[in-house]
């Protein structure tokens, strides 16, 4: 009996940590992004177009660089982290590497402000971007917005979305 109590504390526990993992990551102090397909119409393994929307419920302005970068996991310039993984046979997403081919040329950073209730908006091919062509499959991605460059603010992730390459 107490076997099994204690194991049902932990099933619990998880429980409520994945529940408030997810909640927290992506709607952060009042900051919510979202992301979404541009164009679903459109879409092939040379176009994928992301939207990404940075909503600002917080009461306050929040400070954003005029022009954002994109970036990987690595990449210590990048406002917008992106990370894809792709849905194998056992039905479970594993990471996905996409080649780094992607070398701007970073410049002086100006930035500009967000107002409370206004929204940012960006998008991109995620395919052009990286000069990747994606395979066919089933894939889900997000971002990873480091708003803490500018701000108080913890990074917030924007919720998974699924896309399909046939």
């Amino acid at each position: 009996m107490k076997i099994a109590s204690i194991f049902r504390l932990y099933v619990t526990l998880f429980a409520l940590l994945f529940l408030n993992s997810n909640f927290v990551s992506w709607e952060n102090n009042k900051i919510k992004v979202e992301l979404s397909l541009l164009d679903t119409s459109t879409l092939s393994s040379k176009k994928v177009e992301l939207l990404v929307r940075v909503i600002n419920f917080s009461g306050n302005s929040i400070r954003v660089p005029d022009i954002v970068f994109w970036g990987l996991k690595n990449d210590p310039y990048a406002d917008f982290i992106l990370e894809v993984e792709k849905k194998g046979t056992l039905k479970r997403f594993t990471h996905f590497d996409i080649p780094d081919n992607y070398n701007p040329t970073y410049r002086e950073i100006v930035l500009r402000e967000v107002n409370d209730k206004d929204t940012l908006k960006e998008s991109f091919n995620i395919a052009f971007f990286y000069s990747h062509r994606f395979p066919k499959g089933v894939y889900r991605t997000r971002v990873l917005y480091k708003i803490s460059r500018y701000n108080s603010s913890a990074d917030i992730y924007s919720n998974w979305m699924e896309f399909v390459i046939k």
